[in-house]
């Protein structure tokens, strides 16, 4: 099954039928269909925007142990959490995100050097100055659709290129 290209065009779908160019529409329904779907692939995933304690930073979605119990379904223990997930529809963010998210993901790890920390996003240009890359950030980066150039295209792609296999095999491991 090619859940790359699926979850694209669920996206698609979903922002035409709302009718309006909002970018946090867009980040909570990459949220909720990562959720979905990695749902559907056997893991407990935890609300969009929740917390583990101890921790101040909002996090996009956490993998959870299957019998990890919630604070009012917002915050977390640490030992309960297997993989915490900072999702971007396009990769780029500024020189000081890309430093919070480093520093964010070791303090995690720091705190259970079980959890895998995994920066995810929909599309970004290859040749992009501001791309995360594994090598700066210190921990997973997975690019569903890196593009050569220009204006993302969905049309242009007749199919995923299997990212999101390797994705959940990452968390699986």
């Amino acid at each position: 099954m090619d859940r790359d290209y699926d979850i694209l065009m669920e996206l698609k779908e979903i922002e035409e039928r709302f009718g309006v160019k909002s970018s946090k529409f867009s980040g909570a329904l990459l949220a909720e269909t990562v959720k979905s779907h990695l749902e559907n692939e056997g893991f407990k995933v935890s609300n969009r925007d929740v917390f583990i304690q101890g921790i101040k930073n909002e996090l996009d979605l956490l993998i959870l142990k299957p019998n990890a119990r919630s604070i009012s379904n917002l915050c977390y223990d640490v030992n309960e959490v297997l993989a915490v997930l900072e999702l971007k529809k396009r990769g780029a963010i500024g020189y000081q995100t890309r430093i919070n998210v480093k520093n964010l993901f070791d303090t995690i790890v720091e705190m259970n050097s079980n959890i895998r920390c995994v920066y995810l996003t929909l599309t970004e240009r290859k040749t992009y100055t501001f791309r995360v890359s594994e090598e700066e950030l210190g921990h997973a980066v997975f690019e569903l659709f890196p593009r050569e150039k220009g204006i993302f295209n969905f049309e242009k792609f007749a199919h995923g290129f299997g990212v999101w296999n390797k994705f959940v095999s990452f968390l699986t491991q």
